[in-house]
């Protein structure tokens, strides 16, 4: 979701299981975790789609009963920012590719300008940017 999304740091780990809109293809980044405190509304794109419906089964199947989308690997609690660190230098070792969560929100950026062929203020807006600059 981070890769996919654009996500902060805390705008991920700040989604409830609400702001996921699985009939709208949707997802919510309420104001009270924005930097900018605007809130925002991210597409969720197929591949995102298809894995958080996979993800919300297995969470399901763990009678999971947190509010936060994301959750701790030991207890049903929302996932940390230190799980979070703890998550990422999991995939960094088994991947053996260096990288921190921002990375994830730059190579949207790029991705978004590149591939999908939008304009740097449709970017600002999908990232709650208040300024191009």
């Amino acid at each position: 979701m981070a890769f996919n999304c654009g996500l902060r740091r805390g705008e991920l780990l700040g989604v409830k299981l609400p702001d996921v809109d699985l009939a709208r293809n949707e997802l919510t980044v309420r104001s009270e975790t924005l930097k900018s405190r605007t809130q925002r509304i991210i597409p969720l794109n197929t591949r995102v789609r298809r894995d958080l419906e996979d993800y919300l089964e297995k969470r399901r199947k763990k009678h999971c009963t947190t509010e936060y989308l994301w959750i701790s690997e030991k207890s049903d609690t929302k996932l940390t920012e230190d799980g979070l660190k703890h998550l990422i230098k999991m995939i960094v070792r088994e991947s053996d590719i260096k990288f921190h969560i921002h990375q994830c929100r730059h190579t949207f950026a790029v991705n978004f300008l590149h591939n999908s062929g939008q304009n740097s203020f449709k970017l600002q807006a999908r990232l709650g940017h208040r300024s191009i600059v």
